[in-house]
């Protein structure tokens, strides 16, 4: 992962909850359904402006934001594009 969009999430987010292993990402490249992604780097905000101050990196890099809930779903809308956040 680029180093530098790591230093920007971790400034939003405690950097506990930036998680960038290759374990980690792929526990998130997936839903129920059959569809694989591969997300740059998973984050857990916990508060609305963290969820803006993800974003707003996101754009600075332009980058997809992909965000998810439980990943129960069938259709794939919880897949994250090839480096998305």
């Amino acid at each position: 992962m680029n180093r530098r969009l790591r230093r920007c999430l971790e400034r939003v987010l405690d950097p506990d909850r930036v998680h960038w292993s290759d374990v980690e990402r792929d526990l998130y490249s997936r839903d129920a359904s059959n569809i694989v992604g591969n997300a740059a780097v998973v984050c857990f905000p916990v508060t609305t402006d963290e969820v803006v101050g993800i974003i707003d990196v996101c754009r600075e890099f332009g980058i997809p934001f992909v965000p998810r809930g439980s990943g129960t779903g069938l259709a794939g809308g919880a897949i994250p594009s090839d480096g998305a956040v």
